[in-house]
């Protein structure tokens, strides 16, 4: 791989059934990011997702279906203890600064992207994004309207973790 843009693609993880398989956003997920990672966007993928539906954490339900997808293990790292964005971001950064990585495409839904990206930004991770293309259904206007409030609540939550890590 030739001069990728970014030196880690960081997925996003999604619920997952109780019985540890990817649920409909997860796979969605995955898939877009192996996508990113065989168009030469970087040249590893950094699955990001603990426990929070099964006893398996999202990552490695996301590990399997990237290799599945024709990935190796070699090129696929896991974040294993982050449950919502913030958190996504705190574990993320630490595995980046230990892995010398500075620049990273994030991937998730497009309607969690605007919030996804604040949060890694405002923890001053330089990140672009490339947003999964999602079709309207029931659950995804639910999560619209669910990001709108986040969206609305996340300033403060940063603004707090950041005053308490000084």
């Amino acid at each position: 791989m030739s001069n990728p843009a970014f030196d880690v693609i960081i997925v996003l993880g999604a619920a997952q059934k109780s019985d540890g398989t990817a649920g409909p956003a997860m796979a969605r997920r995955v898939r877009h990011g192996v996508k990113c990672f065989n168009q030469g966007r970087a040249g590893v993928v950094l699955m990001a997702g603990g426990r929070t539906t099964s006893d398996v954490p999202e990552c490695e339900t996301m590990a399997e279906l990237a290799q599945s997808e024709g990935l190796s293990p070699e090129t696929i790292y896991q974040e294993a203890f982050s449950t919502r964005t913030l958190e996504n971001a705190i574990e993320c950064q630490k595995i980046m600064v230990d892995k010398g990585w500075r620049t990273a495409l994030l991937v998730t839904d497009g309607y969690h992207m605007p919030r996804s990206l604040y949060t890694f930004r405002a923890l001053g991770i330089d990140v672009s994004g490339n947003a999964v293309p999602f079709s309207p259904t029931p659950y995804t206007f639910v999560a619209i309207l669910r990001e709108t409030v986040a969206r609305l609540i996340y300033p403060g939550k940063i603004k707090r973790y950041l005053v308490e890590e000084q």
